[in-house]
């Protein structure tokens, strides 16, 4: 393959790099804020039990009170027996009384009912407890782990970017230039291989055809040519399936593509891509 296009497919694999490092930087916060999730899902529904608790607990007194309310009300009606001069009178404060009595059970009932509540809210508070417990500590670790690897992931992108702009300055200006145009036009996608058998070919990101004497050439990996249809670099990763179809071709003119300039000897056609 000609030296100069092997340094381009070279290019075109760390940018890849460098995007997938980029890809899982961009990805791994929102892992930790999807790991939280469960975490906020745990706190809400303990925070939400023990508020359950506390208003049953302000019911519960409530009720106390109302219970001490009546528990005064009736003493007091039965201090106005003595003092009752008709029989009507004297019903109306016994039916008092046993209204404020009846009311007191009632009230007492449901007091017993809110503590039996609270009692068995207990283990329920506890075990809402222990999951949230279990949550944070998931959490925590998940959090460390996903910290670490965008710390390591980081310096693996600064290193990669590093080491591709250094290695950048190894590309003829002019085909760095064409790359660079290409790369920020097509999805990050400049360098491409060649598919299809033998003298057929396609395109593997635009997936047009070329001419089977544009594939031929492209095969034999002596030239930098660019695809037709969307002026990317394409190559072959196995120039030498088709060194029998370069020799038969004689040399002849590559009718259609596109080749682009360079001052290596083994170049032969030169155009603008």
């Amino acid at each position: 393959m000609n030296e100069n296009l092997k340094i381009l497919v070279q290019l075109q694999k760390m940018d890849d790099e460098i995007m997938r490092l980029s890809a899982l930087l961009e990805i791994l916060p929102s892992e930790i804020e999807q790991s939280s999730e469960s975490l906020k899902s745990a706190k809400g529904e303990h925070e939400g039990f023990v508020s359950e608790v506390k208003d049953k607990n302000k019911l519960r007194l409530e009720k106390e009170r109302e219970v001490e309310g009546k528990i005064a009300g009736m003493a007091k009606a039965k201090t106005k027996l003595p003092e009752v001069k008709t029989n009507d009178e004297y019903k109306a404060v016994l039916a008092e009384i046993e209204n404020m009595k009846n009311g007191i059970n009632q009230l007492e009932e449901e007091q017993i009912n809110l503590m039996e509540e609270l009692d068995e809210s207990k283990e329920q508070e506890g075990r809402l407890k222990g999951v949230v417990g279990e949550e944070e500590k998931k959490f925590a670790d998940i959090k460390t782990v996903k910290e670490a690897e965008i710390e390591k992931l980081g310096k693996e992108k600064e290193e990669c970017q590093k080491n591709r702009n250094e290695f950048a300055k190894q590309v003829d200006p002019q085909h760095l230039a064409h790359y660079t145009k290409i790369f920020l036009a097509r999805e990050k996608k400049a360098v491409v291989e060649l598919l299809g058998e033998e003298k057929e070919g396609f395109c593997s990101a635009c997936r047009q055809r070329v001419t089977p004497q544009i594939a031929v050439e492209i095969r034999a990996g002596a030239k930098i040519l660019t695809c037709p249809h969307c002026s990317r670099f394409l190559y072959s990763p196995d120039p030498k399936k088709a060194q029998n179809d370069s020799m038969k071709a004689g040399g002849q003119a590559v009718a259609g593509a596109q080749s682009v300039p360079e001052e290596s000897p083994d170049t032969t056609e030169h155009g603008t891509p």
